[in-house]
């Protein structure tokens, strides 16, 4: 028997985490302990493999929502823009939108021949459903995707054209830059983290810009979590001076951007943070490799972080 940095008994028979904790993870975790087995076990092919509907949760695990499709794919339009530049392309806006919504006509075409398909069609890794499509949600699916187009083209014309976006658009244009990147670090040698982030590059005054672009409302963003992970990272795993890391928060939406001031105090809080949900992780480990579902309690009553879920029909049967 071993212990943890808090004391608790660890049996040693407990497999280690190996995909370590993430800001996604975490959520998951915190909103719906059944939700994060069927993401993180129940529909990996490594994982829970005594499960009689594995091939079923592989496959909802493809559903996505309309925030979530909407957001990466003006994440990656974004990443492309910076791409295409740097490969000596400067693309207008109306290119930018023009690739946008060929990925939402494909993402929406996806959708409907899944939906009609006698067999399951496979899926590539990076393609999701439309959840609401998929399942006949939608009354006019013509207007549900003309109000995704509207969100997406007033996100990305924010993004091309505001002045409080200027730095950021001429940091991500620099040699040096990172655009959708992962980065890695481990905490007090015990927690593994894993994040990608939006964006980060080194200015004409050496300050080190970490950056995160937010589609959604202001009033509707959550903590500021994982931007104090990587203001960890950029302190710990590239040893950059706290006082040159600058934050910001970029609301396309609003075309505006906030900047997070952060002290010592906020990133020990952010470490704690981060062990204590690996402990959690790594206690409920064992039982989601076994394809221990009731070791992970659902909701108990059906709401909106179900209807949210791709996973809610195995839930909750749909009507």
């Amino acid at each position: 028997m071993q212990t943890d940095l808090f004391g608790n008994i660890i049996p040693m028979n407990v497999e280690p985490e190996t995909q370590g904790w993430s800001h996604s993870r975490a959520n998951a975790l915190e909103s719906c302990p059944r939700k994060y087995f069927y993401a993180y076990y129940g529909s990996k092919k490594r994982a829970a493999r005594n499960l009689e509907n594995k091939t079923h949760l592989e496959f909802l695990a493809k559903m996505g929502n309309r925030p979530l499709i909407m957001g990466t794919i003006i994440h990656e339009t974004i990443d492309y823009y910076f791409r295409r530049y740097k490969a000596g392309s400067n693309h207008s806006l109306n290119q930018l939108l023009s690739h946008a919504f060929t990925k939402l006509e494909d993402a929406f075409a996806l959708t409907l021949k899944m939906q009609a398909a006698i067999k399951p069609i496979e899926l590539k890794p990076d393609q999701k459903l439309f959840k609401e499509v998929y399942y006949g949600r939608i009354g006019n699916i013509s207007e549900f995707k003309e109000g995704i187009k509207q969100k997406i083209q007033l996100n990305l014309t924010n993004f091309y054209t505001s002045e409080d976006f200027e730095f950021l658009r001429r940091g991500g244009k620099m040699k040096g830059s990172m655009q959708e990147s992962w980065v890695r670090l481990s905490i007090l040698d015990f927690a593994k983290v894993v994040g990608k982030l939006d964006l980060c590059f080194e200015d004409y005054d050496q300050n080190f810009i970490v950056s995160d672009w937010k589609t959604g409302n202001l009033e509707n963003e959550e903590t500021s979590l994982q931007l104090m992970i990587y203001a960890l990272w950029a302190v710990e795993a590239r040893k950059i001076d706290k006082s040159r890391v600058k934050l910001y928060k970029a609301y396309l939406q609003e075309g505006t951007v906030e900047d997070l001031e952060f002290s010592d105090d906020h990133i020990m809080r952010a470490k704690m943070k981060v062990v204590q949900d690996s402990e959690r992780m790594k206690y409920l480990h064992k039982y989601g490799i076994d394809g221990n579902e009731a070791a992970f309690t659902k909701l108990p009553v059906r709401g909106k972080i179900c209807e949210q879920c791709p996973f809610e029909e195995v839930c909750y049967k749909l009507n």
